[in-house]
C-alpha cells in the first residue's frame, strides 16, 4: 500500500502524549525542573550523585549501573527501529526483549510523561569496550 491518508477523524482518535526528555550539565536546573513536574508521569535517572536531590519528591527513580543498563533504558523510551537487524542494538528485537524485562512502558503513568536525567559530568567516562557492546 502506498500513502496512507489519515482522516480527520482517525487523526482525532488517535492517543496523544510526548515523552520528553531533559538533560543537561550540572548546575542548569534540571532538579528543580524535575520538582515541579507531576510525580505521576515523571521518572529520574540519576547517573552521577543518586537520587540525594530529590530526596522527600514523590518521584520514581531508575538507578541504572552499567553502560547496557543505559542503553536499554534508551531503546525503552524511544521505542525499537524497524530498519535495524534483530541481532542491532536499538533493534525492534532488542526493544522487544527490554520490554520483557521491564513491562509494557505504555502501561506505565511516566510513558505519557518526563524522564528527567542527571548526566555524567566531563570528569567521568565510559569504558570504550561498553561503548562498543
Amino acid at each position: 500500500m502506498g500513502l496512507q491518508i489519515i482522516t480527520a477523524e482517525q487523526r482525532l482518535a488517535e492517543k496523544r502524549g510526548h515523552k520528553i526528555v531533559v538533560c543537561g550539565a550540572s548546575g542548569v536546573g534540571k532538579t528543580t525542573l524535575a520538582k515541579t513536574l507531576d510525580p505521576k508521569t515523571t521518572l529520574f535517572m540519576d547517573l552521577e550523585a543518586g537520587d540525594a536531590a530529590i530526596e522527600g519528591h514523590p518521584i520514581d527513580v531508575i538507578r541504572p549501573q552499567t553502560w547496557a543498563e543505559c542503553r536499554d533504558f534508551a531503546c525503552y523510551l524511544g521505542g525499537g527501529n524497524p530498519s535495524l537487524h534483530e541481532d542491532q542494538c536499538y533493534s525492534q528485537a532488542h526493544y522487544e526483549g527490554v520490554c520483557q524485562t521491564y513491562g509494557d512502558l505504555s502501561t506505565q503513568s511516566q510513558s505519557q510523561g518526563v524522564c528527567v536525567f542527571n548526566g555524567v559530568s566531563n570528569s567521568q567516562s565510559l569504558d570504550q569496550t561498553e561503548l562498543a557492546s
